[in-house]
């Protein structure tokens, strides 16, 4: 699933949060975690194409979390990434 630009994979912390791992781009670091929660009332955006959507309210965001349309009016939080061997590591 990431082995393409803008592949995802989702998957949910012990704390309730949802989050994606993207490929944003084709290099060995291209990589952004976004916590899904839509910064206009924390209902979890939805990948659709290339971007996510809020389902409650039609905020639009880029693969890299970047706000593209309200009502949110912040980008997704990102999470800091490193890539190191073949390891990937969130936080």
């Amino acid at each position: 699933m990431l082995a393409n630009v803008g592949g995802a994979i989702t998957f949910s912390l012990a704390t309730g949060a949802t989050i994606a791992v993207v490929r944003t781009s084709a290099d060995r670091h291209g990589y952004t975690a976004l916590n899904l929660a839509c910064t206009h009332l924390g209902v979890d955006v939805v990948q659709q194409g290339a971007s996510w959507v809020c389902p409650a309210h039609g905020s639009q965001y880029a693969d890299d979390g970047t706000i593209l349309r309200g009502p949110g009016n912040q980008n997704l939080y990102k999470y800091p990434t490193s890539v190191k061997e073949e390891w990937l590591t969130i936080g």
